[in-house]
């Protein structure tokens, strides 16, 4: 039993070390003058990576989005925006399995674990050359056995600790 709680604990502090880790990416075209920037709109199509795309997810990442730009002073127009805004979502799933034997009998508490990676990037182009202006991504497990509202909450922090690099700090 005690070993059975050691290896417990040194997962439980491999998690937290792994997810204090995690790290947001994000780049810029120097070039561009980000305090110009007042209105968006988005590109036709969300892109994911599975082509299987559900609507409630869809709406669900454009609403946290518009949501977050809105907080910066950014409005959302289709007539003349200054910049279009597009998204790609990535998933991998994983099967591991782990084999916690007891004793001197391996295979005796052999453990799978399904999980679901996504992987967000937001790009934001310029209007009328769709150059690349900036872009920042996160990854994040996805809980396919939680409610919808739970992924909803865990995509709002997602996408506003993605846009919390936006609009990038110029030196």
């Amino acid at each position: 039993m005690k070993k059975l709680e050691i290896l417990l604990l040194i997962g439980l502090i491999a998690i937290v070390v792994c997810c204090a880790a995690r790290k947001v990416k994000s780049g810029h075209d120097a070039a561009t003058d980000f305090s110009t920037l007042k209105t968006y709109a988005w590109v036709p199509e969300v892109l994911f990576s599975d082509n299987k795309p559900k609507k409630a997810a869809i709406d669900s990442l454009i609403s946290a989005v518009d949501t977050q730009l809105s907080e910066k002073g950014l409005k959302k127009s289709a007539e003349n925006p200054d910049f279009l805004v597009a998204a790609i979502v990535d998933r991998e799933e994983k099967l591991r399995a782990a084999d916690f034997g007891l004793g001197n009998k391996p295979g005796n508490g052999i453990n799978s674990i399904y999980h679901v990676k996504g992987t967000l990037v937001l790009t934001f182009l310029d209007t009328e050359t769709a150059a690349l202006i900036w872009w920042g991504t996160d990854e994040a497990e996805i809980d396919l056995a939680s409610t919808q509202k739970i992924r909803d909450q865990k995509l709002n922090r997602v996408i506003k600790t993605i846009l919390n690099k936006f609009p990038p700090k110029v030196d």
